[in-house]
């Protein structure tokens, strides 16, 4: 009788291990999913402030050097500093619009090995 209660308090302590360890899978994917969306709201962000910064440059260019400078050469060098402001602008909307893989899921289940 002994013996039965030891294989059962065996059998429900596996089960319990089992279960702690799928909610520990399912919470780590779910921490790896927020991990990733906000490692790409980063990168999104990164493109955007790239692009103002540029854009507030080939302005300031523009102005600053237009003294100093020849117009062309002053002209020239704003209108390339906007130019890489509207690539990245349209770089970071094409990242933010065109998904690669899609994050984890937590309710995805791993196979059995057994």
């Amino acid at each position: 009788m002994a013996e039965k209660f030891e294989s059962d308090s065996a059998e429900s302590q596996l089960e319990r291990s089992a279960t702690a360890v799928e909610v520990s899978v399912d919470r780590s994917t779910e921490l790896a999913a927020t991990r990733t969306l906000l490692a790409a709201e980063r990168t999104y962000a990164a493109w955007v402030r790239t692009a103002v910064t540029s854009m507030a440059a080939g302005v300031g260019a523009k102005a600053l050097l237009s003294g100093v400078v020849p117009a062309w050469l002053a002209g020239f060098t704003g209108s390339v500093l906007i130019l890489f402001s509207a690539f990245c602008l349209i770089a970071a909307v094409w990242r933010e619009a065109v998904n690669g893989v899609p994050p984890p899921h937590p309710g995805l289940r791993r196979p059995s090995l057994f």
